[in-house]
């Protein structure tokens, strides 16, 4: 994840980041990292939404490999596992289920 090592096989990708981490400073970390797992899985390059302060903003990758999405969810928040509004739970079931 740190963007040193070169990534050769596509791997279905989930990345949740706030906009306000300062461990993982949002862009320079998350974006560069979903940018190479979804261009590996084929998908097309795509713009990072713009959350609101209590509402996290998701974009689908599109053009992906079957079986291989890439899924990005942006939120006003640091470097938290669990940001406001309990949302990360349901999200990432909603990823992890289509498999």
């Amino acid at each position: 994840m740190s963007g040193c090592v070169t990534h050769t096989k596509p791997v279905p990708y989930f990345m949740t980041h706030g906009t306000q981490d300062d461990v993982c400073r949002y862009p320079q970390f998350g974006v560069p990292q979903i940018n190479d797992f979804a261009k590996l899985n084929g998908c097309m390059p795509q713009d990072m939404p713009t959350p609101s302060e209590n509402t996290p903003a998701c974009v689908d990758f599109a053009g992906c490999m079957p079986g291989y999405p890439a899924r990005a969810c942006i939120f006003v928040g640091g470097h938290t596992p669990s940001p406001p509004g309990n949302w990360v739970p349901e999200e990432s079931w909603k990823f992890i289920s289509q498999f």
